[in-house]
C-alpha cells in the first residue's frame, strides 16, 4: 500500500518536472522570436539601411510639374514607412497634367515612380496655341503655331498663359469639348476634317470644316454632347444626301427645325 502512494508521488513529480521543462522551452522559444523580432524592427527602421536614397522617375515629363518635389517627399525616409499614397495623391492634386503616378518601393533604399501625361484632343488660340485634354486641363507644349491634327478652339476667355497646367474653368471651354465630343461619337462629319471651333458667342457656337464650310450649331442650353445630337444628326443627313455638293456650299444653318444651306457666291 505504502509502495503504491510513493510510486504514484514519484510519479507526479516526474510529470511535474516535464510540465516545467515545457513551459520553459515555450518560454525560451518567445524570447528567442522577441527578440529575433526585435532585431529586425531595429535593422528595418531604426539603421539607415533602409532609407530611401534614389528615386527613379520613369515615363514622359512636362515642365510644368515639379519632379524635386516629389523626390524630396520620399528622399531620406525609411522605406517601410514612407506613405507612398499620401504622395502620389498630392502630386496629382497639385499638378494636374499629370494623368497617373504609380509609386513602387525597390528594397532595399529605391523608389521607382511611373508617370503619364494627359494627351491633348484639341487647342486653344489666343496669341499662342494651348493644348488641352478632355477635361479642360490646359497642357504644356505652347505654341506659336497650330500643332496639326488637333483642333482649334477659338473664342474662350481669360489669360491662358497664366493657366498652363491647370484645369480651366470656362464655360466656352466646356462648350466645345462637349460639341467635340458629340462631333466624334456621332460620325457626322461624314469624312470630312474639323477644323476649328469657334466659341466666342455661346448662344451662336460654329465650327469649319478643311474645305472652309461653316456649320453654325448655336447651343439650347445644356453642356453635354447629347444636347448638339439632333442638330449633328441634321448635319449628317445634309452630307451624306448625292444631290448636296458641299463645295458649292458656304454655310450650314443647324439652328432651326429644318436646317438652312447658304450657297457660295459665284461671280
Amino acid at each position: 500500500m505504502q509502495r503504491g502512494k510513493r510510486k504514484l508521488k514519484e510519479k507526479k513529480k516526474t510529470s511535474g518536472t516535464k510540465n516545467k521543462r515545457i513551459i520553459t522551452k515555450i518560454f525560451l522559444i518567445f524570447v528567442c522570436v522577441g527578440s529575433a523580432l526585435g532585431a529586425f524592427y531595429y535593422l528595418c527602421v531604426r539603421t539607415p539601411y533602409f532609407d530611401v536614397k534614389e528615386v527613379y522617375i520613369s515615363g514622359r515629363r512636362s515642365p510644368t510639374v515639379d519632379y524635386a518635389k516629389l523626390k524630396a517627399a520620399a528622399y531620406g525616409k525609411n522605406i517601410f514607412k514612407v506613405n507612398l499614397s499620401d504622395i502620389r495623391n498630392k502630386m496629382l492634386k497639385e499638378y494636374p497634367e499629370l494623368m497617373t503616378l504609380q509609386l513602387t518601393r525597390v528594397f532595399p533604399d529605391t523608389v521607382i515612380a511611373s508617370t503619364s501625361l494627359r494627351q491633348p484632343i484639341a487647342q486653344l488660340y489666343k496669341d499662342h496655341y494651348y493644348p488641352v485634354d478632355r477635361e479642360g486641363v490646359l497642357l504644356s507644349g505652347v505654341r506659336s503655331l497650330p500643332l496639326e491634327g488637333l483642333v482649334i478652339v477659338t473664342g474662350t476667355r481669360g489669360d491662358l498663359s497664366r493657366k498652363v497646367g491647370q484645369r480651366l474653368d470656362d464655360a466656352r471651354l466646356d462648350a466645345s469639348l462637349a460639341l467635340l465630343e458629340g462631333i466624334r461619337s456621332s460620325d457626322a462629319l461624314n469624312g470630312h476634317r474639323l477644323i476649328e471651333i469657334d466659341v466666342s458667342n455661346l448662344r451662336n457656337i460654329i465650327f469649319f470644316l478643311e474645305d472652309g464650310l461653316e456649320i453654325k450649331i448655336g447651343r439650347k442650353g445644356s453642356l453635354d454632347g447629347l444636347e448638339f445630337a439632333e442638330r449633328l444628326e441634321n448635319l449628317r443627313s445634309i452630307l451624306r444626301d448625292p444631290k448636296i455638293r458641299p463645295s458649292e456650299i458656304r454655310y450650314i444653318d443647324l439652328r432651326f427645325e429644318e436646317p438652312v444651306i447658304g450657297p457660295r457666291w459665284r461671280r
